[in-house]
């Protein structure tokens, strides 16, 4: 065997036991932290719900200055992003550049720029695997023969003792903790507002229908509670530590609550239970300022449409009186007014545009004999699909009798 390449491979086998020795079982998986008294899981990646928040190091004094639910940025490169979950049990830096982790460390490549918030740029909440990193970079010199041609690398994990160090100085979990209790207490007066409101409605009816029983404000579209909607913001900001942000929260809840809004959205033009009608008059927000006034809104109904069924209807001349009640079975009645039998040769209902006409069978001299001071029920042959209510003429009857 050729002895330099077999020195080569000697030193590859020393290498990778390098590696293994020195690398040991370091990782990013969460791992347990003592804060004095509480304990956190710390490690990557942040995943579920829970709560961003930015600090920065002034003059080697953690400090807290934005938290929210949602994720945030950072400007400029003294500032750090951890995110706390939901159960205040686990926290871990809130990179947004996906880098990918590599048997649970991060692999970064030594001359490539990177992009974003990265655990690969300048952040001080990783630290270098410093045995993986050299043993990695000797052993690409010496299997690329000492020409370097494969790219070097370091090896990075989550810093878990400056994490704590910040958990500590800024008091980060109870300050999560009170976020989440002002937000939820918000939240609940965004109900309560809504809840509590009085409704102020002024009804125009043009149908002729309206009876009173339709709860407007249902149609409305309230507004879901949001921060962005309070502060134009997902994200509340201060500068300052714990009790910083405690006095600011209580400060912030007592002005909100007392001046809060719920925007709200009514509809156009619409049918609900075969009303046509539009909202003449709606306010932008229900104002829960003091004194607390009522919510005033307009509403126009239009007209009521009736499917399948009859109009009423009622006429007289001196011989006969003709009524139609849709209530009672579709049946028309005709009373003779007279002391003589009269015989109805043809009945015509004109409905809308519409006009339908029974008459007497060839062989039939009338379609109906009524005896004097009596009368007859007739049935309409079919009701019609659709009838829009105004104030203008319902319909009539044409009687043909003799």
């Amino acid at each position: 065997m050729n002895k330099p390449f077999f020195n080569r491979l000697l030193l590859i086998g020393l290498f990778a036991a390098i590696i293994g020795v020195l690398s040991g079982c370091a990782s990013n998986v969460p791992k347990p932290v003592d804060l004095g008294g509480n304990t956190v899981n710390i490690g990557y990646p942040h995943k579920g719900t829970g709560f961003y928040i930015v600090v920065e190091n002034t003059s080697n004094q953690w400090t807290i200055k934005k938290i929210s639910t949602s994720a945030l940025e950072r400007t400029n490169d003294s500032q750090e992003i951890l995110f706390i979950n939901g159960n205040f049990d686990y926290v871990s830096p809130a990179f947004t550049s996906s880098k990918r982790q590599i048997s649970g460390y991060f692999k970064c490549a030594v001359f490539r720029k990177n992009k974003g918030y990265s655990p690969c740029g300048k952040t001080v909440l990783v630290t270098a695997k410093i045995g993986r990193t050299i043993a990695s970079n000797l052993f690409v010199t010496v299997f690329s023969f000492g020409v370097g041609a494969l790219s070097p690398h370091s090896e990075k994990l989550v810093n878990r003792n400056l994490i704590a160090k910040i958990l500590k100085e800024t008091d980060l979990i109870n300050v999560a903790k009170a976020f989440a209790t002002y937000r939820n207490k918000l939240k609940e007066h965004h109900a309560d507002v809504i809840k509590t409101a009085k409704w102020d409605v002024k009804v125009t009816d043009k149908s002729g229908f309206y009876t009173g029983k339709i709860y407007f404000p249902s149609m409305i579209k309230v507004s879901e509670f949001s921060l962005k909607q309070i502060w134009g913001a997902e994200y509340i900001t201060v500068n300052g530590n714990s009790r910083d942000f405690k006095m600011v929260l209580q400060s912030r809840f007592k002005n909100e609550s007392l001046h809060y809004k719920v925007s709200l959205k009514c509809p156009g033009y619409i049918k609900h239970k075969n009303f046509n009608l539009h909202f003449a008059k709606c306010p932008k927000f229900i104002d829960a300022s003091p004194p607390r006034r009522a919510v005033s809104l307009g509403v126009v109904i239009e007209s009521k449409e009736f499917h399948n069924v009859y109009p009423a209807f009622s006429g007289k001349d001196k011989n006969i009186s003709v009524n139609f009640d849709a209530s009672i079975s579709g049946y028309l009645t005709i009373t003779n007014r007279i002391n003589k039998y009269i015989k109805v040769l043809s009945i015509s209902t004109y409905y809308n545009n519409e006009i339908e006409t029974r008459e007497k069978r060839s062989n039939d001299d009338s379609l109906m004999t009524i005896p004097p001071q009596a009368y007859e029920k007739y049935t309409i042959i079919r009701s019609y699909a659709t009838w829009r209510s105004t104030n203008s003429s319902i319909g009539k009857i044409a009687n043909d009798y003799e």
